[in-house]
């Protein structure tokens, strides 16, 4: 998995959906791992993204993936919503 192509499918995503994630944290990281191996996902909302479903299409796209990949994809797109909301 590589940075660009995880940013590639964010920007995908995100261009479609209405961006409703907060701050990442913690948690936040836990919900996009669950969201990844597809658990939960059947309360989302599809018009929305967060941190959950953005792990789901993540998931989607890149199929199964180490916990260290997973982690490596959010600690990404964490890095990318901190930009983002500066703007």
């Amino acid at each position: 998995m590589r940075y660009q192509e995880v940013l590639k499918q964010f920007r995908k995503r995100r261009k479609n959906l209405k961006d409703k994630r907060e701050p990442p944290t913690s948690f936040k990281k836990s919900a996009f791992q669950q969201g990844w191996s597809g658990k939960g996902i059947a309360k989302l909302n599809p018009n929305h993204l967060t941190w959950k479903s953005l792990g789901y299409h993540m998931g989607k796209h890149f199929r199964s993936q180490s916990k260290k990949d997973i982690k490596y994809a959010y600690r990404i797109l964490a890095d990318e919503y901190s930009e983002i909301s500066k703007k």
